[in-house]
């Protein structure tokens, strides 16, 4: 099913590879896209179904520009089945973890301050946003070439004020279980 990678393979030290390509991913890249949140309350969300079953200690993430760093608050929120957005709930008894000093063309894996006990198939949601003093950056996701391949999981969302899915945004993030392995949930966020 689109977005939903329950026959990947994992490989020790982090790799994997992908047994069925979510849709989307068959319609090709154009490039790098990128959400920017510059002001009090912004955030990025990246949504998506939980790969499998376990528990999830860690979120990664990559930033482009970096204007003004200020520390951010990292997280996975439920989604709300009304509309498909971050609810502000921390999924599976999460805490949010925060990273310190973001630089531009950084790839982050912040630690969840309490881990998130997942179930396959949930839809949740990667959200960041700065922690307590506002600053400006970007935070990287990846277009594709087809807007009507976006239909289904995963997409981005833009908090600035109200929630807005972002055309043919492929989120760029990560997660890791605490058994060491990590899991696709959309395109890697780790190259340059």
């Amino acid at each position: 099913p689109c977005g939903h990678e329950a026959d990947s393979v994992r490989i020790p030290g982090g790799v994997v590879y992908p047994g069925t390509l979510p849709l989307h991913w068959l319609s090709g890249f154009a490039g790098e896209v990128s959400m920017t949140i510059d002001a009090a309350g912004e955030k990025a969300a990246f949504i998506f179904a939980v790969p499998r079953t376990g528990t999830i200690d860690r979120v990664g993430f990559r930033t482009r520009g970096v204007t003004t760093s200020q520390t951010l608050r990292v997280g996975l929120e439920t989604v709300s089945a009304t509309d498909g957005f971050p609810t502000t709930t921390q999924y599976g008894g999460s805490a949010v973890g925060t990273q310190a000093s973001p630089a531009a063309d950084t790839f982050y894996e912040v630690t969840l301050a309490t881990p998130a006990t997942a179930t396959i198939g949930d839809q949740i949601s990667v959200v960041i946003q700065f922690d307590s003093t506002a600053g400006s950056l970007v935070i990287c996701g990846y277009d594709t070439m087809n807007s009507l391949a976006m239909a289904g999981l995963p997409y981005a969302a833009l908090y600035t004020t109200s929630w807005a899915k972002q055309t043919n945004n492929i989120p760029a993030c990560s997660i890791r279980y605490s058994d060491g392995a990590y899991d696709l949930v959309s395109f890697a966020p780790f190259r340059n």
